[in-house]
């Protein structure tokens, strides 16, 4: 599935619901972001509070969903991708191939500043058609 991809730059978008629940709800079954993929202004605690609902606990183990769970299907992002005041330890575009750099951040491709998360994890990754 296509979806549009954003050009909010590091702004921060303040509505009645969280960022991050309006990142899930907009990138839940994308493989291809036409534009940018901006992942900005999301805590720790704005995940843990989004998901959850979704936590379940099975013999006394707690489980939960990766933060960013809804960007595993992302393939391609024909702008750049910007992370910026993300605060977690992770990070992940397990499917993310390519970063194509038609519009750029700074000059970037691929963006990442004034950050918490420590793993930024994008295993697929072979082609970042603009600088980083």
């Amino acid at each position: 599935m296509n979806c549009a991809g954003t050009i909010n730059g590091g702004n921060v978008i303040s509505t009645s619901e969280s960022h991050y629940e309006r990142l899930a709800k907009y990138y839940e079954n994308c493989t291809v972001i036409t534009g940018n993929l901006e992942l900005t202004h999301v805590t720790k605690n704005d995940i843990e509070k989004a998901d959850a609902k979704y936590t379940t606990n099975v013999n006394g183990k707690t489980y939960k969903r990766r933060p960013f769970w809804f960007l595993q299907n992302v393939r391609e992002i024909s702008g750049y991708l910007l992370v910026f005041y993300v605060y977690t330890e992770t990070v992940e575009l397990p499917n993310l191939k390519i970063i194509r750099g038609r519009h750029l951040f700074e000059g970037n491709g691929l963006y990442i500043n004034r950050n918490g998360i420590k793993y930024l994890k994008m295993p697929k990754l072979r082609n970042l058609a603009a600088k980083i």
